[in-house]
């Protein structure tokens, strides 16, 4: 069976589930996978991100097709937009009507001009979009030239914030003709605001995004004390809906009434703010900006800490995000996770079982949350120990590559039937 999994870019930093997604497909002899970009594709990069798909790469277990930006606006992109518009006119007859495919927002058509020329060097059986905007594309571009089933994934703000999902775009993926097989969600959340927004509920699914279990070892995190230093960390974008500024907010609290070090990963718009919030506050001495790194860097920086706070909140244009993988993965590791309770994360992080939780951009409930964390170390081997449960036995990477085998089966079945 032929997989085309489609990406904007490849590899790109802040995707690594991607990377983990190709790995445990690459696992199956029965499938052929390709990942087709319809900007850069960086060798280099991927060698640095992810050594293992690199190597599947050199050894041909998985191919990589791009269409280079480079060409966008030359004459040989205005021939490939050319002939994408004449087949979207020629082959839309049982489609939706051309003006409400020219409805649709212009760099959509843009893209699928682009992958509708690597689309057309192979017939697959699966084209699997990676976010619902690539689902649209995707639709677009097979609209212009027939090829397989498509299945669309919705991961966070792809679905959630308010300009997303319009009607003239849901229209466009529920015609009976796009050829989309089935919408896949990487929690509860996102999938019931896609309903909300339109999309049909019997073509819906969870699919959560996984984790390589064996590149996790667990360890039991320590007890503290009195006269321990406690490391505390936090990965991710430093945007609003990650919730840096409440952090730094929260953590001013704790001056004078214990000890800890705030180690900060990531990089992005708010990166000054935060740092002039914490010269404001005194914290200076206790904060670490470490800037971006990789998965695998960001994994073994976890190790070294005892508690992710993870204080996720919807931003202003209603972006939320799915379930962090951060969080897993702290989990996987035996790191004690104090969560908000935004969007996913309330299904991956149960209070005082799993983790700690606190009502989303309430500062009074996360002080009182991370405060009973801190107080209540005794517990944190049981949490522990369930949280890498959790992780086995509903985020393992393994078992979500076999349902998503099972998709892919089935809706080969269903496209020949």
């Amino acid at each position: 069976m032929k997989v085309a999994l489609i990406v904007d870019d490849y590899p790109a930093v802040s995707q690594s589930f991607i990377n983990r997604l190709i790995s445990e497909l690459a696992k199956h002899d029965d499938l052929q996978v390709d990942i087709l970009t319809v900007n850069y594709f960086d060798i280099k990069k991927l060698k640095i991100l992810s050594i293992n798909n690199y190597e599947l790469l050199s050894n041909g277990r998985i191919r990589v097709q791009s269409y280079s930006s480079r060409n966008k606006f030359s004459l040989s992109f205005i021939m490939t937009f050319f002939r994408y518009v004449k087949g979207l006119i020629i082959n839309n007859e049982r489609s939706l009507s051309i003006l409400g495919l020219f409805n649709i927002n212009l760099k959509y058509h843009v893209k699928a001009a682009m992958l509708r020329e690597l689309l057309k060097t192979n017939q697959y059986d699966i084209i699997h979009a990676q976010f619902m905007t690539i689902a649209i594309y995707s639709v677009l571009a097979k609209s212009s030239i027939p090829c397989g089933q498509i299945l669309a994934y919705g991961r966070g703000s792809d679905v959630s914030i308010k300009s997303a999902l319009k009607p003239c775009e849901v229209k466009l993926l529920e015609n009976k003709c796009s050829g989309v097989s089935k919408y896949l969600f990487v929690s509860e959340s996102l999938k019931v605001m896609a309903i909300g927004k339109g999309i049909s509920s019997s073509k819906c699914s969870v699919v959560h995004s996984g984790i390589s279990i064996d590149e996790f070892e667990f360890n039991i995190p320590r007890v503290i004390d009195d006269s321990c230093t406690i490391k505390i960390l936090q990965v991710g974008r430093l945007v609003d809906k990650k919730g840096i500024l409440l952090s730094i907010k929260i953590l001013e609290r704790f001056l004078g009434k214990v000890k800890f070090i705030f180690t900060v990963v990531g990089d992005g718009p708010l990166r000054a703010e935060a740092y002039r919030l914490c010269e404001d506050k005194k914290l200076l001495e206790h904060v670490i900006f470490v800037g971006s790194k990789s998965s695998s860097e960001c994994i073994e920086i976890m190790k070294e800490h005892d508690v992710l706070l993870v204080p996720s909140l919807t931003g202003v244009n209603g972006d939320s995000e799915g379930i962090p993988n951060v969080a897993k993965e702290a989990m996987a590791l035996g790191c004690i996770v104090v969560a908000s309770d935004h969007s996913g994360l309330k299904e991956l992080v149960q209070h005082e079982v799993s983790g700690y939780v606190f009502k989303e951009n309430n500062l009074e409930d996360f002080y009182f949350a991370l405060n009973y964390a801190f107080s209540t170390s005794s517990n944190w081997e049981r949490i522990a120990i369930n949280a890498r449960e959790v992780i086995e036995n509903k985020f393992c990477a393994e078992k979500i590559g076999e349902y998503l085998l099972g998709n892919y089966l089935n809706a080969k079945k269903n496209s020949k039937s």
